[in-house]
């Protein structure tokens, strides 16, 4: 599924993951894609339908407050941050993403 913006459609979370791994996991550590692969799951389970266009940081607080490890909650949230950040980048499907606002830990 193409993850370009039309007039009729946005891209959804699932289409941008979707895209990032055909595309880009490649350029990672294969530590890094093990990484993705298993917090995805998560991640489509809570916003895999929505519109990534229209995101906001509460839709997504309540899937990054994991309350055991800090390094759950930070892997999800670079996951998210570079999927985001390439589909505002590099392949223009949103206009923006919400992750400036987030706090790193």
């Amino acid at each position: 599924m193409s993850t370009q913006k039309t007039p009729r459609t946005a891209a959804t979370v699932n289409q941008i993951f979707d895209r990032y791994e055909r595309e880009c996991l490649d350029e990672l550590v294969s530590k890094n894609d093990k990484d993705f692969r298993r917090h995805v799951v998560h991640l489509r389970a809570h916003f895999g339908p929505h519109d990534a266009a229209t995101a906001e940081l509460r839709t997504y607080a309540k899937c990054l407050d994991i309350r055991k490890g800090r390094t759950g909650r930070a892997r999800r949230r670079d996951m998210l941050s570079a999927s985001f950040t390439i589909a505002v980048r590099r392949w223009f499907s949103i206009k923006t993403t919400f992750f400036r606002e987030v706090d790193r830990d």
